[in-house]
């Protein structure tokens, strides 16, 4: 019983020396920083993928009514190329493509350097589906 107790004891103060070896590891701070990192970093990739969803809307004509060009009208417009539809600040976009969104697309590619069809080809699609930073690209506009 005694070398039962000794052992116990050892166990308990190796297990003890360890905690004060590395008490980050087991901080509760530690752990809720990581776990808001880790929300934080989801975020920013379930926002980044809204704007990786253009491969479908290559070739797309003006005239067309297609799902998901709606979400086109809303990245321009986040971007400073399209005003909103009702003019009441909300940002109701429709799904056609319209002579709107061409002239949007026009600006956009020749903003950055894209030979201008106001079509949404595949090297406009590319660059629209690339990480960008959040600001607007006005000052390209007004110039």
């Amino acid at each position: 019983l005694i070398h039962r107790n000794r052992a116990l004891c050892v166990v308990v103060l190796i297990f003890t020396l360890l905690l004060f070896c590395f008490p980050h590891r087991l901080s509760a701070r530690n752990l809720a920083e990581e776990e808001a990192t880790a929300k934080a970093t989801q975020m920013v990739h379930v926002s980044n993928a809204t704007w990786h969803d253009f491969s479908r809307l290559v070739d797309v004509q003006v005239g067309s009514h297609v799902s998901g060009v709606s979400e086109l009208k809303r990245y321009l417009h986040r971007f400073g190329y399209v005003k909103d539809d009702g003019g009441d600040g909300m940002k109701n976009f429709s799904d056609v493509f319209d002579g709107r969104l061409e002239s949007a697309i026009s600006l956009y590619q020749r903003n950055l350097g894209l030979p201008i069809t106001g079509r949404l080809d595949t090297s406009t699609v590319t660059l629209m589906s690339s990480p960008r930073c959040g600001v607007s690209d006005t000052h390209m506009i007004n110039d």
